[in-house]
């Protein structure tokens, strides 16, 4: 074993040390692919999503919960539920600015919607 405190440990030149790589666009080279790409899978899942949006035109399955409670705020009453309120406040929201008021009651699955505005309230779950 030699141990000789003057020779160097480690890296012999300075040229051995990493250096970092000059910033880069993200647009630059090929990178613009992946934005493309991401474009691309982005619409096509918003036209799919709202793609019949509309149908059914009765409270699907958890319309009842989200739909129930999204009226109550809009109403002002009191409730109380386990779960955080941020989804349904954004329904309610959106029902408001697509002119629902919060009058259809969302009793079950399979309840006709009739002259409710209930397509602003499905939009804004995507």
């Amino acid at each position: 074993m030699d141990l000789h405190p003057e020779k160097p440990i480690g890296p012999k030149t300075p040229a051995c040390r990493s250096i970092p790589a000059p910033y880069r666009s993200p647009l630059e080279g090929s990178n613009w692919t992946f934005f493309v790409g991401l474009a691309v899978v982005t619409a096509a899942s918003v036209i799919t999503r709202l793609y019949s949006i509309s149908i059914p035109t009765h409270v699907a399955w958890d319309e009842t919960h989200f739909g129930k409670h999204a009226s109550w705020y809009i109403q002002g009453k009191f409730f109380f539920d386990v779960h955080p309120p941020l989804g349904k406040l954004i329904i309610a929201v959106a029902g408001v600015l697509t002119g629902y008021n919060g009058s259809f009651e969302f009793k079950e699955p399979g309840q006709v919607y009739g002259d409710t505005p209930y397509v602003g309230m499905r939009v804004c779950t995507l």
